[in-house]
């Protein structure tokens, strides 16, 4: 972008346009850019931090919500106390059954092998 000169140009008359452009001519000032581009920089790093900081208030937000419609949904249930109360039963009579079949591998290979009396 031209800088705007502080002092106001002159008039010019010439014959020629060639000559007219040439003294109209705006040569822009040099200006340091890198504090400029430094400044817009730390923009785009404090925009970004904000809405990495944003999405991950919108993700707990929602894992909120995703619990409470759990906890209304399992409240809801008639059937909540029923099953867990089969499934503990269930898994009572599987341990059961495992115990049962450790205590007759056990019988059947490390206990000490008598003869039956006649």
């Amino acid at each position: 972008m031209p800088a705007v000169a502080s002092v106001p140009k002159e008039l010019y008359l010439s014959s020629s346009l060639k000559d007219l452009n040439k003294k109209t001519e705006v040569k822009p000032e040099k200006i340091s850019t890198k504090k400029t581009t430094f400044i817009l920089y730390l923009d785009l790093q404090t925009s970004k931090k904000l809405l990495k900081k944003l999405r991950d208030s919108l993700k707990a937000l929602n894992s909120d919500m995703k619990k409470l419609k759990f906890g209304k949904n399992l409240k809801k249930r008639t059937d909540r106390r029923k099953s867990s109360y089969r499934n503990r039963k269930s898994r009572k009579q599987k341990e059961r059954m495992i115990a049962h079949q450790i205590k007759v591998l056990w019988k059947m290979y490390w206990m000490p092998k008598t003869k039956p009396k006649r």
